[in-house]
């Protein structure tokens, strides 16, 4: 038997894990990035991740289209894409993105693997800094 009480409150209780997720993520996600020094930053509103110069292995453009999203958060309306994402070939990735356009990926010695989106300028300027 169908009971109005029973759908307002799942209503409801969606309601509010939709905007504790969706606060969270705006905490979490990509705000920008900056070369601060000899450290690459991806900014966030909290906890910042800092990547030293020394611990990058190499830097490469990604044009692929294809990846497989393990945790995190997609947001379509322009303004970030955040988790662990598998791209074949390559691996597990953490994703940083602000769009999907610009897309560097920074492999470190330690085989962790960042996205990051930075804008055509500092993308050229990290791509610089790291081309051989």
């Amino acid at each position: 038997m169908y009971y109005a009480s029973e759908s307002i409150l799942d209503n409801l209780i969606l309601i509010i894990f939709f905007l504790i997720s969706i606060i969270l993520w705006e905490f979490y996600r990509a705000q920008d990035y900056e070369i601060n020094g000899k450290k690459i930053i991806i900014v966030k509103r909290i906890k910042s991740i800092i990547i030293r110069f020394d611990e990058i292995e190499s830097v490469e453009e990604i044009k692929r289209k294809f990846y497989f999203m393990l945790f995190g958060n997609t947001f379509s309306i322009g303004i970030g894409y955040n988790g662990l994402y598998w791209i074949p070939g390559v691996g597990i990735i953490h994703y940083y993105l602000t769009s999907w356009k610009n897309k560097l990926l920074i492999r470190l010695i330690n085989k962790k693997k960042y996205m990051i989106s930075p804008d055509d300028d500092l993308r050229d300027e990290i791509v610089k800094l790291f081309s051989k």
